[in-house]
């Protein structure tokens, strides 16, 4: 039973490890960890329920009160752990009486303070995806799952863009290189997934890689033979056909 309780606890832990603090930028998908943590830790109690009234007989069952701040105390924790300090200095966490705010209620105040700047966040989003462009080096599945990345962001900010519009944010990126690849796209009727695209693009990205990969050998070989025939040269008749030391110009230039 210790042991069990203990992998709990670990486990408990790890997860919370995990999550980034709030930091300023990453609010939406920090708000949503948080409540999956609270949750997982089984203190949303307080953020899902109001806290009970008092017994009107003051010997009266407490155990639904003690249950649920229990669970307000654990989840305010949780809350203000995942915060960095800066941030949680700057939040109010007492209300105008000089009382501790509930959970529920320290959370509203993160998100009066960060829902503005969410917004500004989300143009800074959008920005980028229009702007990003795939720089051929880092390799074009990555690129295409950072792309992705931004839109899951967007739409935790319940800015959803479609798979087809981000399909075509995607192509839109890609360098003259994919041109040909491009036309192909454009000239079919279905539509790709997003697996469909991170396949083709991958082969496409693979293809050309062995086409520069052959375009090179056969330059090195042609340089290599230019070289050796370079090296066959008569330097003193520039002849092709024999070296110095066999050239009949040159041996009649040593007796004059």
């Amino acid at each position: 039973m210790a042991a069990a309780t203990a992998n709990a606890v670990n486990t408990v832990t790890g997860y919370l490890k995990s999550i980034e603090p709030l930091n300023g930028t990453n609010y939406p998908s920090w708000y949503k960890d948080v409540q999956v943590a609270i949750a997982v830790c089984e203190y949303d109690l307080a953020l899902r329920q109001d806290k009970p009234a008092e017994p009107a007989d003051p010997n009266g069952d407490r155990t639904a009160i003690e249950k649920w701040e229990r669970s307000d105390r654990m989840a305010n924790m949780i809350i203000k752990n995942m915060i960095t300090p800066a941030i949680c200095g700057a939040i109010p966490d007492k209300d105008q009486d000089g009382n501790d705010l509930s959970a529920k209620a320290y959370l509203a105040k993160v998100e009066e303070n960060f829902k503005n700047s969410s917004k500004t966040y989300a143009s800074t989003l959008i920005m980028k995806m229009l702007t990003s462009q795939y720089d051929g080096q880092s390799g074009i599945r990555e690129h295409i799952m950072n792309m992705c990345d931004m839109a899951n962001k967007l739409k935790t900010l319940d800015m959803a863009i479609s798979d087809g519009f981000l399909v075509h944010f995607i192509m839109t990126s890609l360098p003259v290189q994919y041109s040909a690849f491009k036309i192909s796209y454009n000239t079919q009727k279905a539509t790709w997934s997003m697996a469909e695209l991170i396949s083709y693009c991958v082969e496409e990205e693979e293809s050309s890689r062995q086409h520069k990969r052959k375009f090179k050998g056969h330059k090195s070989k042609a340089v290599s033979h230019k070289k050796t025939s370079n090296e066959r040269l008569c330097k003193f008749c520039k002849s092709p056909k024999h070296e110095q030391k066999d050239c009949h110009g040159f041996k009649e230039w040593l007796k004059n």
